[in-house]
């Protein structure tokens, strides 16, 4: 699991903040209680986000949605709900 941490503070220091917060992802599917991984994520989140317009940003959490579905082998709903 610190391997992943590292990884994805690595990976946002260097300004690849999807990768980052995949890693920070692995992290909380691991260790869903840890409150820092959580916050490394979300802080990834708002770095890739800066700047953006409110549309392109939808399109990136509807592009992430669709990510899930396809990972999970669901649908739209459950992929949805498991952002939320």
């Amino acid at each position: 699991m610190q391997g992943w941490y590292r990884r994805g503070v690595a990976l946002s220091n260097l300004g690849r903040f999807e990768e980052a917060m995949a890693a920070f992802q692995k992290c909380i599917d691991m260790n869903s209680s840890s409150k820092d991984y959580q916050q490394q994520y979300d802080q990834a989140k708002r770095d890739l986000y800066k700047g953006l317009t409110e549309s392109e940003i939808l399109k990136m959490e509807g592009n992430e949605v669709s990510r899930r579905a396809r990972r999970m082998g669901g649908g739209f709903l459950e992929a949805a709900v498991c952002l939320a």
